[in-house]
């Protein structure tokens, strides 16, 4: 049985970043390694605090959410 005063404090929710600093790669061409093992390619125009992320690559923009990246490389 918890104890009511620990039932009271709830633990703050932590965001953890994937990568320390995405701002590295920021208008670069790069390579995202997803953890369903596929690569996509282009240049990043956009993430933020969760490591979402937008590529484009030509006259197309993809949408990739920051939970399915495992890495990423410049190319």
């Amino acid at each position: 049985m918890l104890n009511a005063d620990a039932a009271d404090k709830k633990q703050p929710l932590h965001k953890t970043l994937l990568f320390s600093d995405l701002s590295n790669f920021m208008d670069k061409d790069i390579a995202i390694f997803l953890t369903n093992e596929e690569i996509i390619q282009g240049k990043l125009v956009y993430y933020d605090e969760i490591a979402n992320c937008i590529l484009e690559n030509g006259n197309k923009r993809m949408f990739i959410f920051g939970k399915t990246i495992s890495n990423i490389f410049t190319i």
